[in-house]
Order: structure tokens, then sequence, then C-alpha cells
């Protein structure tokens, strides 16, 4: 898996597919994506078109979503790249006692490496022909098993790792957003070449060399609405919904209706699930008299995953 540094903070592991967009690259056979300064900066421009996106409220992640492909059109894939071997910190450089205490830190450093696994001689050849151009990188994250919240819904996720000064491409910039590229080669074995990328930057700033952002790849299913949520009894409650049982949500098996007596439903004291088609159910429940409760719903796939954002929430106080 890989290895990501971020600074004090610690390590993550994760897999990711390598994009790079080099400058002035001249032509050759790998031409596609991210070759000479018409690319270069076509890329500088995608990338700031996918931020300004992402920072957008609300996000539009379909939109998003296109942004990105449309960035690694005018970046080259170079290949797989060994997963242990991605590493991206940034540290503290050179330092000065203050005048009262503690120490100063007068810059950072940010590096980027990773060992190519697939080297051809024909990609060895591009490859040492950069080297010393100025590029940025993209790392995609490739587990698609990666699950983050959206009010509630657990949708697929991937982190999106940029080496470059985005917030100097944000503001229009594209000379020196980049970093300097190096490429080395070392024998490892019998007929056994390491290529190993490497890219390193002295900044003021960590956004100043790398932007970490989450992507959602997927999107919610609609979510169930609240109808009504009333005391039948001294000891049930009746919740009736809507749900649309169309194609597109067919993968919600379950609706799971929460009662709390929390606002914020951090005290949970009754869960029921009912099938989607129902409309309507009645359960048992203990309560306080005098005590309002707040009700909500959300759809759950064959896996007991939620898929839906929460419904509106409703209270009633028990009488």
């Amino acid at each position: 898996m890989a290895k990501i540094n971020y600074g004090v903070a610690g390590i993550r592991q994760r897999d990711y597919r390598v994009w790079i967009a080099f400058e002035d690259a001249g032509s050759g056979e790998f031409d596609d994506a991210g070759s000479g300064e018409f690319d270069f900066v076509s890329a500088i421009d995608g990338l700031d078109n996918l931020f300004t996106d992402i920072y957008h409220t609300p996000v539009d992640y379909p939109k998003v979503k296109l942004a990105l492909e449309a960035v690694k059109g005018h970046m080259y894939h170079v290949g797989e790249m060994r997963a242990d071997s991605i590493d991206v910190s940034v540290q503290d450089g050179d330092s000065i006692d203050g005048n009262e205490k503690g120490k100063i830190v007068l810059g950072k450093s940010g590096t980027f490496t990773a060992e190519l696994i697939n080297s051809t001689p024909e990609i060895i050849e591009f490859l040492t022909g950069l080297d010393g151009h100025e590029c940025v990188i993209m790392l995609e994250e490739i587990d698609d098993t990666r699950l983050k919240s959206y009010d509630g819904a657990m949708l697929e996720t991937h982190e999106i790792i940029v080496i470059g000064n985005v917030p100097a491409m944000l503001a229009g910039l594209t000379d020196n957003v980049g970093c300097s590229f190096s490429f080395s080669e070392k024998a490892a074995g019998k007929n056994i070449v390491i290529s190993t990328l490497n890219v390193e930057k002295s900044i003021s700033t960590v956004k100043e060399f790398r932007t970490i952002e989450d992507l959602r790849y997927e999107e919610p299913t609609d979510a169930p609405v609240l109808d009504s949520f009333i005391f039948e009894s001294e000891d049930s409650f009746d919740v009736r919904f809507t749900f649309s049982v169309q194609i597109a949500n067919q993968h919600i098996k379950n609706i799971k209706v929460e009662v709390s007596d929390d606002v914020k439903f951090a005290n949970i004291v009754s869960i029921v699930y009912v099938e989607p088609s129902a409309g309507t159910i009645s359960e048992r429940i203990k309560y306080e008299l005098g005590t309002t409760y707040y009700c909500r719903l959300s759809g759950l796939d064959g896996n007991n995953i939620q898929k839906t954002p929460y419904s509106n929430a409703m209270s009633e106080t028990a009488q």
C-alpha cells in the first residue's frame, strides 16, 4: 500500500494512480498527454477548474468528476508504480532560535517519490529527457471500497492529491506552480532495474506543495420523506412515509426508522426496519410523558449500508 506522510499527522495506507504533466516536454511517442507547453498550461487550467468546482458550495460532484476526467486528458499516466513506494511528505526546513522561546521555522521542504515497476526503454528514454523540467503531479486513489458519509449516505469516495501550488493555480497563475522533476535508475539484481521518480521543492506553507481533497464517485439515492410521526397509544408510535420505488431506487431494501429523545439524534431510543413499499409502520415504544421525541428515516441497501441522506425530521411530545 502507498505510504502517504501528512507531516506530524501520521501515515495513511492507500493505493494511488499517478498522473503527471510536464512543462515543455517536446514531442515524441508519448505526446498524447502531458507533453509540451500547451498541454502543461492546459493541465494547470484544468486543475484550476477542478478545484474551483470542489470548493464551490454546494459541491456538484458529477461536474467535479467531469472536470477530473478533463484534467487527465492533459496529463501523462506514466505507468504502474510500486504501491508501497509512493511517498508524499512535507517537513520543516531550516529554523532559528526564537528571541523568547522555541524555534522559528524559516521554510519547509516538500518531496514526492515513487518507483516505476513497468519501465521500458521507451519510457526510460522519455522520462530521462524530462529530468529537471517543471511538473505537476496528481495522485488518484484507486480503492473503490472506501465509503464516506454525506448527510448519512455512505458513498464511494476517492482521495485526490495534487503535487503543485493549487492556491496559485486558483489565482490564475501558471508559472512556477509545479516542482522540479528528477528521474533516476539503479540496478537491484540481474536484469532488474528500479526507476525512481522524484520531485522536491522548498516552500513556505504546505499548501504551496500539495493539496488533498476527497471526491465523491457515487451519487446518493433520493431520501425518503417522513409524512407523519405520532404517538398512537401509551406504548406505541405510528410513522407514515413516502419513498419512490422506481428503478433507480431498487437497490434500497429497507427503510430505517430512528426515534430519539435528542434533537441531534445522539441518543436513539428505538430503531425499526420496514420495506420501502410499506409506507407506514406502527411500533411499540417505552416513552416518558412530557418528553419530546424526534423521528427520521434513511434507506439501506442489501448490505445494510445507508445509501440515502437522512429524511426530514419530525417531533412529537408524549402526552
